[in-house]
């Protein structure tokens, strides 16, 4: 594999972690070699795949009867191409404080039922949101779930509790609709993507001072302010003081310059002091990483499914470092699958924002499309694309008067998976940066 974060990165990043499954499996192997051909684990099982391609090359220098240790390991994926930027060292540090030969035969057993279980997960959600869609009967689906289960040879217990859960909720997508996830706060958005579902890879793409972050803080705080349930915010562009000035904002209804330069009217305060008091009492949590690598990020996303927030909204993509490739294309896709695959086994719903490129502005008609982001082939891995789209903006850019197109904008819906693409009609307040439905137009 050529598609590498620094391994050095990755200690620094699970240095804290060293009791988990994955990492005990690396380090007992390597201080246990006769062991590592008899750990039935290939590198897929693994759910980081940094982590994965250490344990091939482990693989690969016991098969070939060398000496392992860090330094063959090491020599082995610099010669494949599966080693870059590695700093002296790094791989021998696995060996710090390592575990028995017993505790490394059962953290292998466990990376491998956690990888059969979320495959099993994967195949059922896929089964429940695209199957159910045909309506065939429910002898049918639990069938297929049982072939499921089959495939992956989980244990009985195990089996049926995932069986069960998963019977539970298509009971519940025959009733509500399948698909339908939590409402976003944007009620003619959600009609037409089906909400924000957990299990999916949202993306929202625009051009710079559309209103990306606007969008995205709208959800986040009508989750967390007005339901009272858990979300976070991962602001890999911005400082989390100014994430809460741009939220009460939204909340308060006083204009966002005035908010950021401190020039809020005495009539304003209250206004002010309520909704930042009511922030501080919601259960939202935002988060700057320090070092923003995939690693970090999907970490921050099992930790707030942790603390139970089922939406994580990320901004942006251009901000989280993409793992070591030659192509810039390659780098992107690596951090979109990684995303979808740990919004499915986590079971929340991703937000993540994109920035649209430059050659939209080029041409006239500067309603965004799908072949607008960046790299096309991260299209695979969302479930839905929203681009963002003012006319306002570029009216007023060009000294015209806005006119009927004052206080509106589209989010367009330009990949649906349970759904039909499409434009939705939108408010758009610019004092406060804030999207809504054009019912809740708060401003001219």
């Amino acid at each position: 594999m050529t598609n590498l974060v620094p391994v050095g990165e990755l200690v620094a990043a699970l240095e804290a972690e060293t009791d988990s499954p994955e990492w005990v499996v690396l380090s007992g192997a390597l201080a246990h070699p006769h062991i590592a051909l008899e750990l039935p684990l290939t590198a897929v099982a693994f759910q980081a795949r940094d982590l994965g391609a250490i344990w091939a090359a482990i693989q690969a220098v016991a098969s070939a009867g060398d000496e392992l240790n860090g330094t063959a390991v090491r020599t082995h994926m610099r010669e494949s191409g599966a080693l870059q930027d590695i700093e002296a060292g790094t791989i021998p540090a696995l060996r710090r404080n390592p575990p028995t030969e017993q505790e490394t035969r059962s953290a292998a057993a466990e990376v491998r039922d956690s990888w059969r279980r979320s495959m099993f997960c994967a195949d059922v959600h896929t089964l429940l949101t695209d199957g159910v869609s045909e309506r065939g009967s429910f002898r049918a689906l639990v069938d297929q779930l049982g072939a499921i289960h089959e495939r992956y040879q989980l244990d009985n217990a195990d089996a049926e509790e995932d069986i069960g859960r998963h019977c539970e909720r298509f009971l519940q997508l025959a009733e509500h609709g399948v698909g339908r996830g939590p409402p976003s706060g944007y009620n003619d958005w959600d009609e037409r993507s089906g909400g924000l579902t957990p299990g999916d890879l949202h993306v929202v793409a625009a051009r710079t001072s559309v209103g990306k972050t606007a969008f995205a803080l709208g959800p986040v705080w009508h989750r967390s302010v007005r339901l009272g349930e858990p979300a976070a915010y991962l602001t890999l562009e911005m400082a989390p003081h100014v994430i809460v000035a741009r939220i009460v904002s939204q909340m308060s209804g006083v204009p966002l310059v005035d908010v950021m330069r401190g020039k809020v009217d005495r009539s304003d305060w209250p206004a002010v002091t309520g909704a930042t008091a009511e922030l501080a009492a919601s259960p939202l949590r935002i988060l700057a990483p320090s070092a923003p690598t995939l690693v970090e990020v999907l970490s921050a996303i099992g930790r707030m499914r942790n603390a139970g927030c089922e939406l994580v909204a990320i901004d942006q993509l251009s901000q989280i470092q993409a793992p070591k490739s030659d192509r810039h294309d390659i780098g992107l896709k690596a951090i979109t699958s990684a995303l979808k695959a740990a919004a499915l086994r986590h079971g929340v719903a991703v937000l993540l924002l994109h920035q649209i490129n430059r050659g939209v502005e080029g041409r006239e008609n500067k309603r965004p499309m799908a072949s607008d982001l960046r790299d096309a082939s991260i299209e695979d891995d969302c479930d839905t694309i929203t681009t963002l789209f003012r006319r306002e903006y570029y009216m007023r850019q060009l000294g015209q008067d806005p006119g009927i197109y004052a206080g509106k904008g589209e989010a367009v819906l330009v990949k649906v998976r349970n759904g039909e693409p499409g434009a939705v009609e939108m408010a758009f307040n610019g004092e406060t940066a804030r999207w809504g439905d054009l019912e809740d137009r708060w401003a001219a």
